[in-house]
C-alpha cells in the first residue's frame, strides 16, 4: 500500500494499491498489464448469458 495516492478514478482501492513486480500503483497500469479484471469477465458472462436466453 502507498502512502501518496495514484491516479484517481478508476478503481475504488487502485490509487493506493501497488501489485507485487509493479513499481506503479494498479490505477497507473496499463490494460495490458492489468489484463482482464473480475468485473470485465462478470459483465462479459452476464450478455453471454442473457444472448443464450434470446436464442
Amino acid at each position: 500500500m502507498q502512502l501518496k495516492s495514484g491516479t484517481l478514478g478508476k478503481l475504488t482501492f487502485g490509487p493506493v494499491f501497488m501489485p507485487k513486480g509493479y513499481g506503479k500503483v494498479m490505477n497507473d497500469l496499463t490494460q495490458e498489464e492489468m489484463g482482464t479484471t473480475h468485473r470485465e469477465k462478470a459483465w462479459r458472462e452476464l450478455i453471454a448469458d442473457i444472448e443464450k436466453g434470446r436464442s
